[in-house]
């Protein structure tokens, strides 16, 4: 009768907690983006799960490889996996809406901003 091989509790904790991570992670990043708009420009967003949390998974195998000298690249494959899963759904050119919006632009936000110094972001 073959042996059966369980892995360390360790191991199946960091695996649920991984895939956990990942799958609120891309619910939270498409639901964000998929319900902004931009006048009546729109976003589609593409991240799944497995596709964010292999992309964890290898970059934390990586790193612990080579002691931490893949942060860099790390954090660069995860941003360029992020702007991949995000496109944009233009209801025309974009040219017309930049030309558009430059035409209404005034001192006043701008001023605005830098006295209170706001740093607005995702």
């Amino acid at each position: 009768m073959a042996a059966i091989i369980t892995p360390p509790a360790g191991v199946l904790g960091l695996l649920a907690y991984l895939v956990t991570f990942a799958y609120f992670r891309a619910h939270i990043f498409n639901v964000t983006y998929a319900g902004s708009t931009l006048a009546e420009h729109g976003f589609e967003t593409s991240m799944t799960t497995a596709g964010i949390a292999w992309l964890y998974f290898s970059n934390m195998l990586a790193m612990s490889m080579t002691l931490g000298l893949f942060y860099p690249w790390a954090r660069v494959r995860s941003a360029r996996y992020m702007a991949d899963s995000l496109q944009a759904k233009l209801a025309d050119p974009l040219d017309q809406f930049i030309a558009a919006e430059t035409e209404r632009v005034g001192a006043l936000g701008e001023e605005m901003g830098g006295m209170l110094d706001l740093d607005i972001g995702l």
